[in-house]
C-alpha cells in the first residue's frame, strides 16, 4: 500500500506540473489521471 501511495502522490505531483491540469480538470490524457 505504501508503494501505491507514493506512486499516486508522484503522480499528484506531477499532474500539478501539466498545463491545464490539477483536481476537478480534464487535463490528463491518461484515464487513470481521473479519479
Amino acid at each position: 500500500m505504501a508503494a501505491d501511495a507514493d506512486a499516486m502522490e508522484m503522480r499528484g505531483l506531477l499532474r500539478l506540473r501539466l498545463p491545464g491540469g490539477g483536481p476537478g480538470a480534464n487535463g490528463g490524457p491518461e484515464p487513470e489521471d481521473v479519479f
